[in-house]
C-alpha cells in the first residue's frame, strides 16, 4: 500500500515540525509496512525526524498514484488545491482521510 501524507508541521503555515502528532501516525504506518509519501511545501525536511524511513516529495505529480491520503495540515496551499484536485492524487478508490475538517464531510472518507 501506498500513503500520502500532506503536511508535517506543528500548526497551519507553520515550517516547525516539533512537536508534530504526525509522527505519530508515520510511525503507525510504518509498523504495517506502508509505503510513505509525505508533501510538505513549508517545513524543512532535513529537522523532520524519521526522514529516513520515509520519502518527502517536491511535487505533486503522481496521479492515481497513492491507496490513502491524510490530510493532517491545513496549510493554506492545500486548501486552495481543493480535495478533487487531491483525489485525483489516489487510486480509483483511494481513501481520503482528513485529520483537521477541512473540506466538506461528505467529500471525504473520513474526519475527525
Amino acid at each position: 500500500l501506498k500513503a500520502l501524507i500532506m503536511g508535517v508541521s506543528f500548526k497551519e503555515n507553520c515550517t516547525d515540525s516539533r512537536n508534530s502528532k504526525v509522527v505519530d501516525i508515520i510511525k503507525f504506518l510504518i509498523k504495517r509496512k506502508i509505503f510513505i509519501d509525505v508533501y510538505d511545501p513549508i517545513v524543512l525536511k532535513q529537522d523532520f525526524p524519521y526522514k529516513d524511513k520515509i520519502s518527502f516529495v517536491d511535487r505533486l505529480n503522481k496521479k492515481n498514484f497513492y491507496d490513502v491520503i491524510i490530510i493532517t495540515v491545513p496549510h493554506n496551499e492545500f486548501i486552495s488545491m481543493g480535495i478533487n484536485r487531491i483525489k485525483k492524487l489516489g487510486k480509483k478508490n483511494v481513501i481520503i482521510i482528513d485529520l483537521k475538517s477541512i473540506f466538506p464531510k461528505n467529500k471525504t472518507d473520513w474526519q475527525i
